[in-house]
């Protein structure tokens, strides 16, 4: 196969990294500041609440540090803009050394641009193309951004490799790309029966150098 015919395209969170690595990383750099600035630990208790299902967590911190919830924000930008402590796992790393070696790579995903590049700069993958939603203000399942990459790489063949049917593969599949799901990451399983054909991807699978045989 040859290299510029091919083009395989990301997503980034639950799909080259566990995002509850992020979220983790983040508590603990929130929580850190406000050990710093406030001398109060409330780490262990915030990550237990997450971890039991509290989605807003933010507000315990304020809550059990006794700030106003109007430092929230200061907080959010904390968690936001922090430097993540987040790692491919070596099946990752191994693939997509694979595949860089006979198709280009991209990675399109949805988020903050300062963010997710952060992200990526933390994982070591600042060397490949990025497609960030709000650099062009155009989130999944919106066909803007696939139809760039299609447009920049000319290629023959496109891949595009995630983990959430509800909005990763509509535009991919309208567009005629091949389309992987991922459920290695993600402890969700996406369970939809009511999602039509559309949104769902051709192919799933369990472990991540799985994808290699569908795409070399």
């Amino acid at each position: 196969m040859v290299k510029n015919k091919t083009v395989c395209i990301f997503d980034l969170d639950d799909t080259l990294y566990p995002e509850a690595d992020y979220i983790e990383s983040g508590i603990k750099a929130v929580c850190g500041a406000v050990e710093e600035l406030y001398c109060i630990n409330v780490f262990e208790s915030i990550f237990e609440l997450w971890k039991q299902g509290e989605a807003d967590w933010l507000s315990r911190v304020c809550e059990m540090a006794g700030l106003p919830i109007e430092c929230k924000p200061s907080l959010l930008w904390i968690y936001r803009l922090h430097s993540p402590d987040i790692q491919l796992n070596e099946q990752v790393r191994a693939t997509l050394a694979v595949l860089d070696e006979t198709c280009h790579l991209a990675i399109l995903t949805d988020g903050r641009s300062m963010t997710q590049r952060l992200k990526l700069r933390a994982l070591g993958l600042t060397g490949i193309p990025l497609y960030i939603s709000e650099e062009f203000s155009s989130e999944k399942p919106g066909l803007e951004r696939f139809e760039q990459i299609m447009y920049d790489f000319q290629a023959q063949r496109f891949f595009y490799v995630g983990d959430n049917p509800l909005k990763d593969f509509f535009a991919p599949n309208q567009l005629g790309w091949e389309t992987i799901g991922i459920r290695c990451f993600s402890w969700r399983r996406y369970v939809e029966p009511r999602l039509s054909s559309v949104y769902l991807p051709r192919i799933w699978v369990n472990q991540f150098e799985e994808i290699s045989q569908f795409i070399c």
